[in-house]
């Protein structure tokens, strides 16, 4: 989520820029959609609080998503993303610390 926001709040994001946070998104959509198939006894967090999560990010499990809105109204749209940050950040209890770190894609940084 924090790349998609760093790419999308450029002042002039361009194409590569705008299909990269989309495929940024696209992970970060999937990881927390995904969350649904862990027994709701082995998780933290409810089907209620994975599905407004979703909603935030324009991908709604029970209808057709809207993520495309994140470049074409990012204005608009774009903290939506912070709001799904906060939402996990609150569900999971992650300290300040722990969500600055997220910003840091361990596998590339760390070359796994």
């Amino acid at each position: 989520c924090y790349a998609a926001i760093s790419k999308l709040a450029a002042t002039t994001p361009t194409a590569a820029d705008q299909a990269a946070a989309l495929h940024d998104l696209g992970e970060a959509i999937g990881f927390v959609h995904g969350l649904k198939a862990v027994p709701a006894n082995a998780r933290i967090i409810t089907d209620v609080q994975i599905d407004e999560v979703l909603t935030l990010m324009l991908a709604p499990s029970t209808t057709e998503g809207t993520v495309y809105q994140f470049v074409t109204n990012g204005a608009t749209y774009l903290p939506k993303i912070t709001d799904a940050q906060n939402k996990l950040k609150a569900v999971y209890g992650f300290s300040a610390t722990e969500m600055e770190d997220f910003k840091n894609n361990w596998v590339s940084v760390q070359g796994r």
